[in-house]
């Protein structure tokens, strides 16, 4: 016994050994877990769960194009069951109010900045573009192409199109035009007009671009909202669309607004 305590006083003495505390590892980085999968809670019910998932999803439009908004519960829920005060349905308006606000804070952040959820949104932007909605009303024939394909991302707080290999100095380039124009006439060849709907979110633009073909003016007609009192019209194309140079406004011929035109987001919501 002896022996070994002279042992630790030499030690100590000698070599300046300290008995110490083994000291807790530190505590391991907090991760994003806004997007992650997560099961629902034992205290939520699927119809509960549906219930709130079809509210964030009503309140979660980003561009003014709720069709660009997810819905696939795996997308929508975890936004969701992140926000749900102590694991539980809310149990007043109020703690209703600030798990819709939470949720849907959490969805359009991922849509609009983080990487998967941003290249999640450029995609359902592309493919809504690729596919245009084309509606008929009388002799006039809408093309609805949604948002301009192209790359959404923030500058100076504003969500927007950044930039887009359709677009000529933020405008929709002729050939693109064109092409949305003959896609309505290829579904309704005995129309007399045709009128393109475009939407370019920028911080200089107010979002939307109308482009209308009428048969017997032989000219296609650019309405933006940046200009509430003119329109720009093209030179006369001698009934071949294909003869369109530019729809740059700097390049057409400026007019006094007649009548602004009603775009299918205007109309009542049986006639879309």
């Amino acid at each position: 016994m002896r022996r070994a305590l002279s042992t630790i006083v030499i030690c100590a003495v000698l070599l300046g050994c300290k008995i110490r505390k083994r000291q807790p590892e530190s505590e391991p980085e907090t991760k994003d877990t806004s997007m992650s999968t997560s099961s629902t809670p034992s205290s939520l019910t699927p119809e509960q769960l549906a219930e709130l998932r079809a509210e964030v999803i009503a309140r979660s439009t980003l561009f003014d194009r709720p069709e660009l908004t997810p819905t696939d519960p795996a997308i929508v829920d975890p936004c969701i069951t992140g926000a749900l005060p102590e694991g539980r349905f809310p149990a007043t308006p109020k703690e209703r109010e600030d798990l819709l606000w939470s949720a849907k804070t959490c969805l359009t952040n991922w849509l609009s900045y983080k990487p998967d959820g941003l290249a999640y949104f450029t995609k359902r932007i592309e493919e809504r573009y690729a596919n245009p909605v084309i509606t008929r009303d009388g002799d006039l024939v809408r093309i609805d192409a949604g948002v301009v394909a192209g790359t959404p991302g923030l500058w100076k707080a504003k969500l927007q199109i950044m930039k887009s290999p359709h677009l000529e100095q933020g405008e929709l380039i002729a050939t693109e035009v064109v092409r949305l124009v003959k896609l309505g006439i290829a579904k309704h060849a005995d129309a007399k007009a045709y009128q393109v709907e475009v939407d370019i979110p920028a911080t200089w633009s107010k979002n939307a671009w109308t482009y209308r073909y009428d048969r017997a003016e032989d000219r296609i007609r650019m309405y933006a909202d940046n200009w509430p009192s003119k329109y720009y019209v093209s030179e006369t194309l001698g009934g071949s669309l294909d003869k369109l140079t530019s729809m740059y406004h700097t390049r057409l011929t400026e007019q006094p607004m007649d009548q602004a035109p009603i775009r299918s987001a205007q109309l009542p919501q049986d006639k879309r």
